[in-house]
């Protein structure tokens, strides 16, 4: 859909019931957001008055082309919002929007950059804006790209009309969130919209093909990028990660195959030596895209044969952790290097000393060689006692 049917479609839309969420919108720009929940406008009643300043400008509107791409003036990274766009030929940036985000790695709230307000070089067109941010706070609503066109990329978008006075139009475009490591949000039920909303009071349809063509060109970078599909190793990989411990609690890590698939497995040599058959092995089959969202994924093992019973977490983890830290319930937490640096594979291992019966794991946190934290699971063992000691 071009821009002129975009206008007709616009201008067909102004005696309809009123569309919502307009009352407020550019404040809603400002206010302070969490990654979490991406959702967009529902609420109060559209003011549809001076949509395009009048009957006079609309035959001028309708009549006028989409222009052609100019060479870039610059170009903006809004990376917690996940966009970069090309400032058109004849604009700038005149500030930017900052708000609210939860750091991924660390949960800490921080603030960011969430968006632009670009005004024209020269004083020409008079009070025009175009602002270039994205609405996560509000009840994500589908309904708002009906009937509008698609990027080349396959994207949904809309022009829907602006707001007050000197409202030109605002674009909506169905944006994607994509969920970084370690959150382990659902994708797809993380739209949000991007918001490219123009204001003038005069040139405004100059405005309005400003507006679109940032519409089209804007480009999805980190957080609205697919992300890398989950690493993965041949099912007859075996190869052997670390070793530790020594006489009855000695063990080693493995990558190996059983019934086909490779997995993670514990060997305990002393009790494979004195115990059962089939027994001093604990092996798991391989959850890569587990891997990638939780970046850690631990187990435990119950020592049976050793005095006192006792309790050992041991697992895999992705490439850049450095470190592992078991958050002990009434307990010192313990921290561990990851060891398997030098396989070649896309994971390191993991292993705790042997700790007592009946030790309860509230939270398994992964950090990078700095101590830094990367991802926490909390969710694996729910700190309860693991491993009664006999009675």
């Amino acid at each position: 859909m071009n821009l002129e049917s975009e206008l007709r479609e616009l201008l067909g839309r102004v005696d309809e019931a009123p569309w919502p969420g307009e009352a407020g919108a550019y404040d809603r720009f400002l206010r302070r957001r969490t990654r979490r929940g991406r959702v967009v406008a529902a609420g109060t009643v559209l003011a549809l008055v001076v949509i395009l300043a009048g009957a006079v400008l609309v035959p001028r509107l309708l009549s006028t082309a989409l222009p052609t791409t100019t060479p870039a003036a610059g170009k903006v990274r809004v990376e917690s919002e996940g966009f970069e766009l090309t400032v058109p030929r004849g604009w700038r940036v005149a500030r930017e929007l900052t708000g609210t985000r939860r750091d991924d790695r660390t949960g800490v709230p921080r603030s960011t950059v969430i968006g632009v307000v670009l005004r024209p070089r020269a004083a020409r067109p008079a009070r025009a804006e175009i602002i270039v941010t994205t609405d996560d706070n509000q009840k994500f609503d589908r309904s708002i790209f009906q009937s509008g066109s698609r990027r080349p990329d396959g994207l949904d978008y809309r022009l829907h009309p602006g707001v007050g006075r000197d409202g030109v139009g605002r674009y909506a475009v169905l944006w994607p969130d994509f969920c970084p490591p370690g959150i382990g949000c659902q994708q797809a039920a993380n739209p949000r919209v991007l918001w490219v909303s123009g204001s003038a009071a005069s040139g405004r349809e100059q405005v309005l093909e400003t507006m679109r063509t940032i519409v089209i060109e804007v480009r999805r970078i980190t957080d609205a990028l697919p992300p890398p599909p989950p690493p993965d190793v041949p099912d007859t990989t075996k190869v052997q990660l670390g070793s530790g411990g020594s006489g009855r609690t000695a063990w080693e890590a493995w990558i190996e195959p059983l019934d086909g698939n490779a997995g993670f497995s514990m060997r305990f040599p002393w009790l494979q030596e004195h115990g059962k058959k089939g027994q001093g092995r604990h092996w798991e089959s391989l959850e890569p895209r587990m891997l990638q969202q939780r970046t850690t994924y631990t187990l435990q093992d119950c020592l049976f044969w050793v005095p006192g019973n006792g309790l050992v977490l041991s697992g895999l983890a992705n490439k850049d952790v450095a470190m592992v830290r078991f958050e002990l319930r009434n307990r010192d937490p313990v921290t561990v290097r990851t060891f398997g640096q030098d396989r070649r594979l896309p994971w390191v291992a993991y292993v705790s000393p042997v700790l007592r019966a009946g030790t309860g794991v509230t939270r398994v946190v992964a950090m990078d060689a700095a101590g830094a934290r990367i991802a926490s699971d909390d969710s694996t063992f729910g700190g309860g006692p693991l491993c009664w000691p006999p009675p």
